[in-house]
């Protein structure tokens, strides 16, 4: 027996749900419209046979494609880079490769959405936004970082058509920020880095205690963290299951980063983790 399940009309992604608009007749569910949640449209879903949906967390786990982008690289040629945390910032490694090539390598790992990381934004606050434009589109199910610091900052991302957008701990200075974040949209992602087991904000003087801050997000209304282990990112060598696991223990809403390749994926899943961001992989 064909099983159906809803899917967004705009980007087929499953993430979606009912509208909080009033825009349809109560029991018509043919005009019933629906919000989804990756490419952040508004459509009447389309009925699709299940067997056939691909590349969606159809378990509700996350499985998303790490994807930093050197975008000084104004030709749009060799911008998706491997990443490394210096203890200051990120910097690329001789690992490179074309983002139109690279997107392959997301299909083949079946990822149900791609965070693209803005390097450039993050490092000195100004976006490449040319770049940007040619990359991010919604049926990629773009969750994007382009170096949030502040609430204009979030209202740029969104404009780029990102079905989510990441704040990370690295740009801004405390939680605060994800508190005004928050109230302006249920649509960000905080991003915690962390290294060392201490949280990594833009100053120093802040709250460094990692299951304090996962508290205090999930007091402001967070019901998924990113966490990215920055010891562990672009060293090809594996996460740390352990910090994974006393992590995911606080908090099931933890989608976790650094060091993540597709072999790891099931060990994570079974710490019963929200999801997992993958390592960029080069051949």
């Amino acid at each position: 027996m064909v099983e159906y399940v809803k899917v967004c009309s705009n980007c087929g992604s499953r993430d979606i749900e009912p509208s909080r608009n009033v825009g349809y007749v109560p029991g018509l569910t043919g005009n019933e419209r629906y919000f989804c949640r990756s490419c952040g449209q508004e459509s009447v879903p389309l009925l699709i046979d299940e067997s056939k949906v691909e590349n969606e967390n159809k378990d509700g786990f996350y499985k998303v494609a790490m994807v930093p982008v050197d975008t000084a690289n104004t030709k749009l040629e060799n911008i998706v880079s491997e990443i490394q945390w210096d203890g200051n910032e990120y910097v690329t490694t001789d690992n490179q490769t074309i983002f139109e090539e690279y997107k392959s390598t997301i299909r083949n790992n079946r990822c149900s959405n791609t965070i693209i990381l803005d390097l450039i934004g993050i490092k000195t606050r100004h976006p490449n936004y040319k770049i940007l434009k040619n990359i991010v589109k919604p049926k990629y199910n773009i969750w994007l970082d382009i170096g949030i610091h502040n609430d204009e900052d979030i209202f740029d991302a969104f404009t780029l058509d990102a079905g989510r957008v990441i704040c990370s701990s690295i740009c801004v200075s405390s939680v605060q920020v994800y508190e005004e974040a928050f109230d302006l949209s249920d649509h960000i992602l905080p991003c915690i880095c962390t290294c060392g087991d201490k949280v990594q904000w833009k100053s120093s003087a802040n709250e460094t205690d990692l299951f304090r801050v996962i508290e205090s997000l999930k007091r402001i209304g967070y019901e998924e963290i990113i966490i990215i282990d920055l010891d562990c990112l672009g060293k090809n060598k594996g996460p740390d299951k352990s910090y994974a696991s006393r992590i995911s223990e606080t908090f099931s809403g933890i989608i976790f980063g650094g060091g993540v390749r597709e072999e790891d994926v099931t060990d994570l899943k079974n710490l019963k983790l929200r999801g997992v961001i993958l390592d960029p992989e080069f051949n």
